[in-house]
């Protein structure tokens, strides 16, 4: 499927860190925010966007499994990429063309991604701003050389409509998935509205003109951001944001940490799952975010 030119970030990013809004309203593309976890994409016409659900009986992310079949489907094609990092396809050279994302709920995995086929990587690296401490992390100098367009490796595909025809031919074929009928008009009218709402784009945690402490870190699996103010030595208000994937809301592990006292902090959140609100994290890891 694709998009009217728009900039989607993840779940729990603050989309003014992330984003030149200023150069979006100039431009005229729209802002908007997923269901999952990760970084900012840009979409466009020259750019496709694929999505698998299927059942699940756990929680937790696997990037991997869903991302063999697309793999697979290019590789057919002749393009080689490979799985880098948490949720990256990328060719050879290292340079991007697809992110994934994912989240677990009610029993189904929704796992989602991109492909560059023919965007304007011009317009994507003048409106993503990304943290500079990852593009530092993989030796990058800026957005634009970090991305491809798979197209200049596929001079025989003309368009992105035939490159999704072939895709879906390839994985029709090889994985006999079942086609999922479209929701009702008043279904995707209600998310619609939802997911134009200030409430949904731009989330308040109504933590950011009180808080007395500010801690951001790059680690392997993301960048985090906590947000802390005090009551005397208690926590009274948390809020993380950031590019990282979690199976659980990180506004739980955030609720969890108040009333408590830094020091009480390691007895609460050692049966706590750290991982499971911030994939990859650990207890000392968070702890160490707290008291740097």
């Amino acid at each position: 499927w694709q998009n009217r030119p728009s900039v989607v970030v993840g779940k729990n990013q603050n989309i003014l860190a992330e984003v030149d809004t200023a150069a979006l309203s100039r431009l005229g593309i729209a802002p908007a925010r997923r269901i999952t976890g990760g970084g900012a994409v840009y979409h466009d016409a020259g750019n496709i966007n694929y999505t698998f659900i299927a059942r699940k009986e756990a929680d937790g992310i696997d990037f991997a499994a869903f991302s063999e079949p697309i793999i697979k489907a290019l590789a057919s094609l002749g393009v080689e990429l490979s799985l880098s990092g948490r949720n990256d396809l990328c060719l050879k050279d290292g340079r991007k063309v697809s992110g994934n994302a994912q989240c677990t709920r009610g029993g189904r995995v929704l796992h989602h991604g991109t492909l560059l086929f023919d965007a304007k990587l011009d317009v994507l690296s003048g409106i993503l701003t990304p943290d500079e401490e990852k593009l530092k992390s993989k030796a990058i100098r800026s957005t634009s050389s970090r991305v491809a367009n798979l197209k200049e490796l596929l001079p025989d595909v003309g368009s992105a409509e035939e490159l999704i025809g072939l895709i879906e031919e390839y994985i029709f074929a090889t994985l006999a998935p079942e086609r999922i009928d479209p929701p009702s008009g008043k279904e995707i009218d209600r998310l619609s509205a939802r997911n134009a709402s200030g409430e949904w784009l731009y989330p308040t945690s109504g933590i950011s003109a009180t808080a007395t402490a500010k801690r951001r870190r790059r680690f392997d699996f993301g960048t985090v951001e906590l947000e802390l103010s005090f009551r005397g030595e208690r926590i009274d208000k948390a809020a993380f944001s950031g590019d990282f994937f979690g199976s659980r809301p990180a506004e739980e592990l955030a609720a969890l940490m108040c009333s408590r006292t830094v020091a009480e902090l390691e007895e609460a959140l050692t049966d706590a799952e750290v991982g499971s609100y911030i994939m990859g994290m650990s207890v000392s890891e968070l702890l160490s975010l707290i008291t740097y």
